[in-house]
C-alpha cells in the first residue's frame, strides 16, 4: 500500500514537513452486503448446477464462473480481493458454531458439549484452506450460503435479517 504524505509548512514557515494523515485501515471483515452479494452468487451457480460440484475445480470453471457474474451483476460488491474476506467470514462461523454447540447453545447431530466431534463439522470450510489457492472460486468455497444478519432492536431484542431474498435475487439490505 502506497501512502500519500502531504507537506505543510513549519511553524516557523521556512521547511515543509509531512503532514499527518490518517492512513486507511484494511477491512479486515466481511459486510453484510458482502454476504449477501457472495449468496446471491451461489443462487447463480445453484442454477447453472454447480453450487460446490468438483467441476469448479476443472479448468478454471469457477473463477470463469465468477468472472461472468461479476460483469453480469453491475451491482456486486464482489471482486477477487474480497474472497480472503469471504473465507474469513466462513472460518468465523464455523468457529462460532462450534463454540455455541460447544457451550450448549446448539447441537451437532443431537449433540452439545466439548466432547462432540467437530472432524466433519463444515469441512469442506477446512479442506479449501489446505488448498494450494484457498481464494478459488471452486467446490469447497461455494457449498455454503452465509446464514442472515441479526440486528439487535431498541427494545434489546435480537432479531434475523434475511440479506437476500432468493425468490426476487436482489439484496435486501438498501431496502
Amino acid at each position: 500500500m502506497i501512502n500519500n504524505i502531504l507537506m505543510a509548512k513549519s511553524s516557523n514557515g521556512s521547511e515543509p514537513v509531512p503532514a499527518s494523515t490518517p492512513t486507511p485501515q484494511p477491512v479486515t471483515e466481511i459486510s453484510d452486503r458482502t454476504k449477501s452479494d457472495w449468496n446471491r452468487f451461489l443462487s447463480f451457480l445453484d442454477e447453472k448446477g454447480v453450487r460446490g460440484n468438483p467441476d469448479l475445480d476443472k479448468g478454471g470453471k469457477g473463477e470463469k464462473l465468477f468472472d461472468e457474474y461479476i460483469s453480469k451483476t453491475k451491482d456486486t460488491t464482489l471482486t477477487r480481493d474480497v474472497l480472503p474476506l469471504i473465507r474469513k467470514g466462513y472460518m468465523d462461523l464455523r468457529q462460532s458454531n462450534i463454540q455455541d454447540i460447544q457451550s450448549g447453545k446448539g447441537a451437532l447431530q443431537g449433540k452439545t458439549g466439548k466432547d462432540v466431534d467437530f472432524s466433519n463439522f463444515m469441512r469442506h470450510i477446512v479442506e479449501n484452506e489446505k488448498t494450494s489457492n484457498p481464494n478459488y472460486v471452486g467446490q469447497h468455497l461455494t457449498q455454503t450460503f452465509f446464514p442472515p444478519a441479526k440486528k439487535t432492536l431498541a427494545s434489546g431484542e435480537t432479531v434475523m435479517l434475511r440479506v437476500y431474498n432468493p425468490k426476487s435475487k436482489e439484496s435486501l439490505l438498501n431496502k
